[in-house]
């Protein structure tokens, strides 16, 4: 049992510094976006299942489950409003840019 806490947080720990890595070398807001959301999502949930079946209380169990629930709604949300905001102001970055 020791060995699928460590096998769930090594993949978290991967998924997370390949997040942090495509957070860092892509070139412009929608990759970064892309990278950082979905390893972000899968790392939670190995990082929260290893914990969950650590605890081995049913209520942590419980708590744990809707925090990564929670997490699967918001990283979509907000990376959805990053983009739209993203979105929004790339017309006016533009005209900054050509008027100086």
């Amino acid at each position: 049992m020791e060995w699928i806490y460590i096998i769930l947080l090594a993949v978290g720990c991967f998924f997370l510094f390949t997040a942090t890595l495509g957070l860092f070398l892509m070139p412009d807001v929608y990759t970064r976006m892309h990278a950082t959301t979905k390893c972000d999502t899968v790392a939670a949930g190995c990082i929260l299942t290893a914990v969950a079946l650590r605890a081995g209380d049913w209520s942590a169990t419980a708590k744990l489950l809707l925090v990564f629930f929670l997490i699967l709604m918001i990283s979509p949300t907000s990376a959805h409003l990053i983009a739209w905001t993203a979105r929004q102001t790339e017309g006016e970055q533009k005209t900054e840019r050509e008027a100086v």
